[in-house]
């Protein structure tokens, strides 16, 4: 999952999770993607689930939505989400979904969810804990400012601000392409309307199959 689907389905098992602060449950939903803003090694924000313990007391938020963010990502190929949601188009429009443009189908989904939902304040405080993922205090604060701006106003346009003056974003290739993409189909009606009508389904129970599995 991209950045607000990885927030939006923290929405979802808010419930489930009940963290004592949602800011901070939130950030930590988020926070290994850093690694994209942080040139850090993927193997270094995105650990093992069972050490995510070593890095955070259990029952504490930054557990809760850090912990979600590896079940989401290893779970979603498990579950097979890529493959049941081509599956709700007919075989000819099959042939065009390829991973990046599901990704990004998916993206807008939430996009659209999450924008109608209360305002989503992210926690800027900076945990010692996090130098255990390699992640220092200015590259923290950086991409925290950066992704407040995108909630701040849900829309492809504040996503394009924040990713085109963002020189760690903008010389990221997978970025821009998902950019590009997701600028197509907002830009088109019809066309983002047809596509993320088909995804409700799959995902809402995607999020029944993923409640049992978390914590």
């Amino acid at each position: 999952m991209l950045l607000i689907s990885h927030i939006y389905t923290a929405v979802r098992l808010k419930s489930v999770a009940n963290p004592k602060s949602e800011s901070v449950y939130y950030t930590a939903s988020i926070l290994p993607d850093i690694r994209y803003t942080a040139s850090i090694p993927r193997e270094k924000t995105h650990i093992n689930l069972n050490h995510a313990k070593n890095i955070f007391k259990k029952d504490s938020d930054n557990y809760k939505g850090y912990y979600l963010h590896f079940l989401i990502d290893e779970y979603m190929g498990k579950w097979d989400f890529l493959g049941k949601l081509k599956d709700e188009y007919p075989k000819i429009v099959q042939k065009m979904l390829k991973t990046p443009l599901l990704n990004v189908i998916i993206e807008i989904y939430c996009l659209e969810k999450i924008k109608k939902l209360p305002k989503i304040i992210l926690n800027k405080s900076y945990d010692s804990a996090y130098k255990k993922l390699g992640i220092n205090q200015k590259d923290f604060d950086d991409y925290l400012l950066s992704i407040q701006a995108i909630l701040d106003d849900y829309s492809i346009e504040s996503m394009e601000n924040v990713l085109l003056h963002d020189e760690k974003f903008k010389n990221i290739k997978k970025v821009q392409l998902y950019r590009k993409i997701g600028k197509f189909i907002i830009n088109n009606g019809p066309i983002k309307t047809y596509l993320i009508s088909k995804i409700g389904g799959v995902y809402d129970l995607f999020i029944t199959d993923l409640n049992a599995q978390y914590l």
